[in-house]
């Protein structure tokens, strides 16, 4: 369940009580429905006018979205505590706005540190991902922590190869905690090796977050050519049709810290 939807007319998140006192009740009757900031499915108030249970914002039956009531349990961690729409717009723009792509670079160096394997194919990939949750919108997500997101959400290699099983990263944080632990407290998060397939832990170390090697990586890109960045660019093929940006300007990227 979400406390909060997108209302599609501003703009703007709103809670259920504020949906309802901007459409009143015949809302369904004119076609104006919440959409939810994660799937952007449309959304139900509930509860608005109970005094036995909390408003809420509910998804169509048979949603896996992560803020849903029934959750795909390999997403189940993408469920930040609030949600920034503009940030959203400008973190996604950071990411592929500076000309020299700085950005780009370091955020993929970042991530084959973590994986160990990467391939331009995998980013991007992981980006689409990103782009379909709308990791963007997380609120106080920085590009600092990006990558250690991006590796969560695709099993390695994308493309099955013999003799490789499947690799999946699974983000560890405090129990009963969101993902904001993540940013808030990294010190307490760390990412764990499974096998995708079996889903049996790999015999190695949790990573550390932050990973020294990843930090280490981002300051080291020089070493990325042509083709290789030509691959990863495909992370920014989706920037400008990000539905964030439709209608409004995306902003600029710049001179946010990595």
């Amino acid at each position: 369940m979400t406390h909060k939807a997108i209302h599609v007319r501003t703009g703007r998140l709103v809670t259920p009580e504020q949906f309802i006192s901007l459409e009143g009740p015949g809302y369904r009757e004119r076609g104006v429905l919440p959409r939810c900031p994660q799937c952007d499915a449309p959304l139900s108030p509930y509860g608005v006018h109970s005094l036995k249970v909390t408003s809420r914002f509910d998804h169509p039956d048979g949603s896996h979205c992560p803020l849903s009531s029934t959750p795909d349990s390999r997403y189940a961690h993408l469920a930040p505590t609030d949600w920034d729409l503009e940030q959203g717009k400008h973190l996604r723009s950071a990411l592929c706005d500076e000309p020299d792509r700085a950005n780009l670079k370091a955020v993929y160096a970042a991530c084959l540190a973590l994986c160990g394997k990467l391939s331009g194919l995998e980013f991007a990939a992981m980006c689409k991902k990103a782009d379909y949750f709308q990791v963007w919108r997380y609120k106080g997500l920085t590009l600092t922590w990006l990558p250690y997101v991006l590796v969560t959400l695709t099993d390695l290699p994308i493309v099955p190869r013999k003799r490789r099983s499947p690799l999946r990263m699974v983000l560890h944080k405090p129990s009963q905690t969101t993902l904001d632990a993540l940013w808030v407290r990294p010190e307490t998060c760390s990412l764990h090796l499974f096998f995708a397939d079996t889903g049996q832990p790999m015999k190695r170390n949790p990573i550390p977050i932050p990973y020294p090697k990843a930090e280490t990586a981002k300051q080291d890109t020089a070493w990325i050519g042509d083709r290789l960045l030509h691959a990863i660019e495909k992370c920014c093929v989706a920037h400008e049709s990000f539905h964030l940006g439709k209608n409004s300007n995306s902003g600029s990227g710049r001179n946010m810290p990595l």
